[in-house]
């Protein structure tokens, strides 16, 4: 997942960004997080999280001892904010 981060206050300043995920029947759950360097009043900076298939809807099954990738037409809902109840952008994924 790539976005950009500006810093909209009056001061230099750093965020910690935290990306959810849910999907049909699981809780959210913090799925990737990353501190931005020290940004300047109004500057922007592009970051990446990476994802894995859990974070997709993949789930695990121990009679194999290995995760499932999540099935064709999962909906999983990303969430992107300072903290689980500080969200400030969401992104809905049709697999």
């Amino acid at each position: 997942v790539q976005l950009k981060v500006k810093n909209m206050g009056a001061v230099a300043g750093s965020e910690v960004v935290q990306l959810y995920s849910t999907t049909k029947g699981t809780p959210k759950a913090l799925r990737a997080f990353t501190r931005t360097r020290i940004l300047a009043p109004g500057e922007e900076v592009y970051l990446s999280l990476q994802l894995d298939e859990r974070a997709l809807g993949g789930h695990f099954v121990p009679e194999k001892g290995s995760w499932v990738p999540p099935s064709k037409g999962t909906r999983v809902l990303l969430e992107v904010g300072a903290s689980s109840k500080d969200i400030r952008q969401t992104a809905e994924l049709h697999l």
